[in-house]
């Protein structure tokens, strides 16, 4: 993604965010002009820029160097009372869910299809594909776009609670992992006083489920 591939109006409320999280950054005492790759990802999260696809916009908007370093980050998310996390680089991006249109002939958890930036992804709900009680949309669920070996799908979350860096020790084979999550589960780690399970992209979208979730007609 270029700053010209932007829409004019997405460049400017882009911009507009990013005055906004520099000051508040200045304010917390990270005014130096120096702008590090961890802070330029603190600065997307406080910008309510989570998509990994757009730090490369940062940078050049900032005058950050991209080729430097950056720590891979996770994106947390919450399904019923159960935070997870995904991979930043999978994650294509975050989108508040729009009008779905349906299909037939598919599994209950596939609620249908979005245009998101102009191409059709077929949209799972996430809690109800897990076996967990569905529940009516509302304003707090976000739609993670993920893509992974040309293969993108879109999954819906309750609620996406922050981006942050990969820097805790992932628990393989943690017993204490809800049993619905421990085919997609990398591990987990304890994030101040809670867990979080770490899933993996590539179990969960080149699942048998996901592949065959078609029913016959």
């Amino acid at each position: 993604m270029t700053d010209s591939s932007l829409p004019d109006p997405r460049r400017g409320q882009m911009n507009e965010m990013l005055q906004q999280a520099l000051q508040a950054l200045r304010t917390a005492g990270n005014g130096n002009s120096a702008m590090t790759p961890d802070a330029l990802v603190e600065l997307a999260r406080r910008a309510g820029i989570p998509n990994p696809e757009q730090l490369n916009d940062l940078t050049r908007m900032i005058g950050v160097d991209p080729a430097a370093e950056r720590v891979p980050q996770l994106i947390l998310f919450l399904l019923g009372t159960v935070e997870c996390a995904l991979p930043a680089d999978a994650v294509q991006g975050i989108e508040r869910i729009t009008e779905i249109t349906p299909i037939p002939n598919t599994a209950p958890w596939v609620l249908g299809v979005v245009q998101v930036w102009g191409s059709i992804v077929s949209v799972v709900d996430l809690r109800s594909f897990f076996g967990l009680t569905p529940e009516p949309l509302s304003t707090r669920n976000r739609l993670l776009v993920l893509t992974l070996k040309e293969m993108t799908i879109g999954f819906l979350v309750d609620f996406v609670t922050e981006m942050r860096p990969t820097d805790n020790t992932v628990a393989m084979d943690d017993p204490t992992i809800p049993p619905w999550l421990q085919p997609y589960a990398e591990g987990s780690f304890h994030l101040e006083d809670r867990t979080v399970v770490l899933l993996d992209p590539e179990r969960l979208l080149f699942s048998d489920a996901i592949h065959h979730y078609r029913y016959e007609v």
